[in-house]
């Protein structure tokens, strides 16, 4: 990696506690207030407070009696000067906002749950003025995110939960901010079926406006945040990705050259980023950019690496996740992440991760401050900043290091540290022309899932992706993106039904279940749970390159090293959990060990390297294993493998179950195939006296130009339907014996689907 070189650098102070995370800052009379967890392994985590200053020194308290499991603990402080403290806590798979009313003595007078729905409720944020709190947060609405509003007086009454947006697909991450006359400015991210968009909406006089677009171009825009300074002047950031993101993507596999392939027309979904800043004018919607943007030097570098590349975009350089805040003296601080992976997608290099750069600037009338960069660096993409403004500066604290297959070198754990900036003009920041940015295009809703009825039952289709990784994995950090990368890509752009992130064991603290890397993998898994349409599974890559497998499962405890021969793991294993082999292409060991209910599908796609294994699947096969298939991305490919499954119920076990049954399919698109032979599913083992007639139900993405019936490897009839829709019934001749039994299918575009073998024992 390569930095900007800073002007100053800033040692932030370490917490002792390398298991401090998730910290958040705020001041109150000149003191330094900070809210944070600590991980308890193998009991979940508890809440601290502390307050460091002049008046009392260093006081900590623990504001929970029995650990649980929390996220984003938040600290405000009322212009009254009460101290409210605010947290996601997590029973039973729910979600929740809790808020409770500290006294003197951070005792708590009053504890009030802010989220009364049934659904999940994360991400939130407030904002304060003497009579009131204002929360935002993203709450599972019917099985999407809907970004949401609610007011609490301090007489602790609480107005009705308000919906921000007005379209059917998925918002994140709001932010919020209150004007001197008690108006109320949010922004949030929303998916307009295509892309992402930045927002913001008013509420004046008791009454919501309608909504304004802040960042509407092709490109992903999101991870808004909003402040305002005396003068009633509200300002904006967002950062900007590149366009087509999250849309179809394969990767390619050249030897000695892995993982180059990436293009700037298409990629994965962290390929660059880039900061904006403007201001809003909330009565007309228009949009002023500052005059002098953020200067991001890494960006103009990238654009030189290629220059014979037409439509060049600035792929490796990275300024993203800004924090913005107005301190004493009216200047906008914005604090921020960077780095520049420059040989991302030209060169070779893998494996490695250097940390994440954490850079702050202040600016006023007279342009940006110098450069200050905090250290240390942060080491995933989730992990916490959080900034909060002092009369001369920002206060700072964020999340440290990571824990992974390396040696430790960098510190873990939660820092803190001041800026203070002497001076400041004290007259406005300068901006450019104002533009009037389009309206965001409305989204539709996602359909419901397609059925079939068979055997006197009604089966739903899902589709899902279980070989998901992001920068927790070192192969490709920067590319995959983070765990809130993957969730919204998967929930809104592939309109994924299941989903298993499956980062290296080894890079999960090698392997440790009582790990904080694990912990903070599971809660994304409950946190991102929406109803009965989106489900995420507990997963992981067991990686060990002779027996490579995935590992699915409804449990949080099933993280493992690598080391243990793969018998001994499946051992250890109930039903609640199964395996997949990752492709052929990293298992010299594939067929040793077979246990066919541990071992109950087969990757017979990777969009990763964009390759097939119908020969390495055709072996097992001949072995007598008994494996459905599916489709799967590994690292970096998008929108281009499914793992396809017919389910009785829409629900968390059903699926899982249905998958461990065989009764799935691997897809390169969103095509829909049943595939039953007399009384069975694909994927199911019988005996019989011949081969039942199969019957196939095709729905194209495309034309489907070509359908073969594959036995015991050999195809043995082929038929050419040229349309879109399929329906065919055919017999085949079966000598005695056991055989397997599969369809595949060809798309005139060259998207391909392969169903499940059916497993017969022909005889007399």
């Amino acid at each position: 990696y390569l930095y900007d070189e800073a002007d100053e650098t800033i040692e932030g102070t370490l917490f002792q506690n390398n298991l401090y995370h998730d910290g958040s800052v705020a001041v109150r009379d000149g003191e330094t207030w900070i809210a944070w967890l600590e991980f308890v392994p193998g009991k979940g985590e508890h809440i601290w407070i502390g307050e460091r200053g002049e008046k009392r020194g260093v006081f900590r308290k623990r504001m929970t009696e029995q650990p649980g499991v929390y996220a984003n603990p938040t600290l405000t402080v009322s212009k009254a000067g009460n101290l409210f403290l605010s947290y996601e806590a997590e029973s039973e798979g729910q979600w929740d906002i809790q808020l409770e009313h500290l006294d003197g003595k951070l005792d708590t007078k009053r504890k009030l749950k802010l989220s009364p729905s049934s659904g999940t409720d994360i991400d939130h944020r407030i904002v304060s003025t003497e009579e009131r709190l204002v929360f935002v947060w993203q709450t599972d609405r019917e099985g999407q995110f809907d970004a949401v509003a609610r007011e609490l007086n301090l007489n602790g009454e609480m107005t009705n939960i308000e919906t921000l947006s007005e379209i059917e697909a998925g918002d994140w991450r709001p932010d919020v901010t209150i004007l001197s006359d008690g108006s109320v400015v949010v922004v949030w991210d929303t998916f307009n079926g295509n892309d992402y968009d930045v927002v913001a909406r008013v509420k004046k006089d008791g009454a919501w406006g309608s909504i304004l677009p802040v960042a509407t171009t092709p490109a992903f825009e999101g991870r808004a945040r909003v402040a305002t300074n005396s003068q009633d002047e509200v300002w904006v950031t967002w950062e900007e990705g590149a366009e087509h993101w999250g849309h179809k993507y394969v990767g390619e596999y050249y030897p000695g050259k892995v993982f180059v392939s990436l293009t700037d027309e298409r990629g994965p979904l962290h390929r660059f980023r880039k900061i904006h800043l403007a201001k809003l004018d909330v009565e007309s919607g228009s949009l002023s950019p500052a005059k002098e943007p953020l200067p991001m030097p890494s960006i103009d570098e990238a654009f030189k690496r290629r220059p014979e590349v037409e439509n060049q975009m600035p792929i490796g350089a990275y300024y993203e996740r800004g924090e913005i805040v107005f301190d004493g003296s009216d200047r906008l601080w914005l604090v921020y992440r960077h780095w520049y992976a420059h040989i991302l997608g030209i060169e070779q290099d893998h494996h490695y991760e250097e940390g994440i750069g954490v850079y702050a600037r202040c600016l006023d009338s007279n342009g940006w401050s110098k450069l200050y960069r905090l250290a240390p660096d942060q080491g995933d993409g989730i992990q916490r900043l959080s900034i909060s403004p002092t009369q001369k500066g920002i206060e700072a604290v964020w999340t440290v290091g990571r824990t992974d297959r390396r040696p430790l070198k960098r510190p873990q754990g939660l820092a803190y540290a001041s800026i203070e900036v002497e001076g400041g003009s004290g007259d406005p920041i300068e901006v450019a022309d104002a533009v009037k940015p389009n309206p965001t295009e409305t989204a539709e809703k996602n359909p419901a899932p397609p059925t079939t009825a068979f055997g006197g039952k009604e089966y739903h289709l899902v589709y899902g992706d279980l070989h998901r990784h992001t920068d927790l994995s070192l192969c490709m950090v920067p590319a995959d993106g983070s765990l809130d990368d993957v969730y919204r890509y998967a929930i809104d752009v592939a309109r994924l039904d299941f989903l298993g992130v499956t980062d290296h064991s080894r890079d999960i603290a090698r392997g440790s279940h009582l790990s904080l890397l694990w912990h903070r993998s599971c809660k994304e898994v409950t946190r991102h749970r929406l109803s009965n349409v989106f489900i995420p599974y507990f997963a992981y890559e067991r990686s060990r390159k002779d027996t490579d497998h995935n590992v699915i499962s409804l449990r949080d405890d099933r993280l493992r090293p690598h080391e243990p021969p793969l018998p001994n793991f499946w051992e250890e294993c109930d039903r609640d959990t199964f395996t997949i082999p990752h492709q052929p292409f990293f298992n010299s060991g594939l067929w040793e060990y077979n246990d066919d209910e541990m071992r109950p599908l087969l990757e017979i796609y990777q969009g990763c390297r964009d390759s097939t294994a119908e020969e390495p699947a055709h072996e097992g096969l001949g072995l007598g294993y008994r494996f459905g298939f599916i489709g799967s991305s590994d690292h970096i490919s998008t929108n281009a493998s499914f793992a396809c499954v017919w389910t009785d119920q829409l629900d968390r076990e059903s699926i899982f179950r249905s998958m461990q049954a065989r009764r799935t399919y691997g897809s390169t698109d969103r095509i829909r195939l049943a595939v039953q032979a007399g009384e069975h599913w694909m994927g199911e083992e019988f005996t019989a006296k011949e081969m039942p007639p199969i019957r196939i139900n095709a729905e194209g993405s495309d034309e489907i130009s070509l359908v073969q019936i594959v036995v015991d490897g050999e195809r043995v009839k082929t038929f050419w339907p040229n349309t879109e829709h399929v329906e065919l019934e055919e017999t085949i001749d079966l000598e005695p014996g056991r055989h397997s039994v599969y369809v595949r299918l060809e798309q005139r575009d060259g998207n391909l689907a392969w169903a499940s073998p059916f497993f017969v024992e022909v005889g007399e």
